[in-house]
């Protein structure tokens, strides 16, 4: 998400390359373990992103949810939050969340 994320790097990268030059890790793994960090935090932002740029319509699955969104100011709120990167992806489409949107607009 631009330089929030690149500021994350860095401070994710400078402490895998401390442990590499202190001797508490092999250069391979302190980099191997910035790397899958990295890349767990970046990928849900990154398929979703993705997934909205194919312009394909959504699944109807995620239509459903997106319609139980609307009018709903805490889910569109998370929503908005979700899109900033202050929410986590993975915690907006927790089941248990979204049982919450769906419960809401019933």
């Amino acid at each position: 998400m631009g330089m929030t994320d690149a500021f994350l790097d860095a401070e994710r990268l400078v402490s895998a390359l401390d442990d590499a030059l202190s001797g508490r890790n092999k250069f391979e793994d302190a980099m191997a373990r910035y790397q899958a960090t990295r890349d767990e935090h970046a990928m849900p932002m990154y398929e979703m992103t993705f997934d909205f740029a194919s312009m394909n319509p959504p699944p109807p699955e995620q239509q459903q949810l997106l319609g139980a969104v609307a009018g709903n100011q805490d889910a569109m709120d998370q929503f908005v939050s979700v899109q900033a990167g202050t929410m986590p992806i993975p915690e907006f489409f927790a089941p248990e969340n979204v049982g919450r949107i769906f419960e809401a607009a019933s």
